[in-house]
């Protein structure tokens, strides 16, 4: 591919999780150069992290505190201004062989900005992928199979391209922050790719729909925080991610 693709790749804790994805990423996608961003781990995940060797392909940083997965993307896309595409990937994230070329293939002639790779979860009214191709534009590749046209992605096993990030990810904390960044620019194109196959330890065969979902996951994986006010106006946290133990 010649110039290598900046891949940002994220950890919280599960230490378990990292030990799994992190060799198995880095064997498979040799065209990457990986920035590990560690949110302040306490389980031992950045003793392991310490163990690899820091190359001009291989970088490590460490925060002292979680300061979030938008804020780490911001750190990351400060660091990659000069690059046509970047890609992501969290510590839950089992990758094949060969994804990011047919990644950077299938963005390119499809002329999509923010390319997902297909998994097992699917957010928002869809309770399973052929339900959500049924009801999205769907567009043929020459020799890339398809895509399929969504308002916005999520946030592992994508490649972006660099230039459609103009300013910082707001967020309060939470995972919707880069959601809402895409929901907010109808500039820019996002989709689903088939032809690549993710496997999110987390989601593995979990494809509820997101009303039918079990609400405690998103807490416990800081992707939301509910609240509630009771009769006399005050606030009552149900589910937080102020002590998530996963990213």
């Amino acid at each position: 591919m010649g110039v290598k693709i900046p891949l940002l790749y994220t950890t919280f804790n599960r230490l378990e999780y990292t030990k799994r994805t992190l060799p198995r990423l880095i064997e498979s996608t040799p065209e990457a150069d990986i920035y590990v961003w560690d949110n302040g781990s306490t389980d031992g995940t950045q003793d392991y992290l310490k163990g690899f060797e820091v190359s001009d392909r291989f970088h490590i940083d460490f925060n002292d505190r979680n300061i979030g997965i938008a804020n780490a993307m911001n750190w990351f896309f400060n660091q990659t201004k000069e690059h046509e595409y970047v890609a992501k990937v969290d510590n839950d994230t089992m990758v094949s062989d060969g994804w990011l070329p047919k990644m950077i293939e299938a963005a390119k002639i499809g002329q999509v900005d923010i390319l997902q790779a297909k998994h097992h979860f699917i957010i928002a009214r869809y309770k399973n992928w052929n339900e959500m191709e049924n009801d999205q534009r769907i567009e043929n590749l020459n020799g890339c199979g398809k895509i399929v046209h969504y308002p916005f992605v999520g946030g592992s096993g994508i490649i972006i391209r660099r230039a459609v990030i103009k300013e910082d990810i707001k967020s309060s904390g939470h995972i919707f922050g880069w959601s809402v960044y895409q929901d907010t620019r109808p500039e820019i194109r996002s989709a689903f790719y088939p032809g690549v196959w993710i496997d999110l330890l987390d989601m593995a065969d979990y494809n509820k729909h997101a009303v039918d979902a079990d609400m405690k996951y998103y807490g416990d994986t800081g992707r939301l925080e509910l609240k509630e006010r009771d009769a006399m106006g005050n606030e009552k946290v149900l589910i937080s991610n102020r002590h998530s133990k996963l990213v």
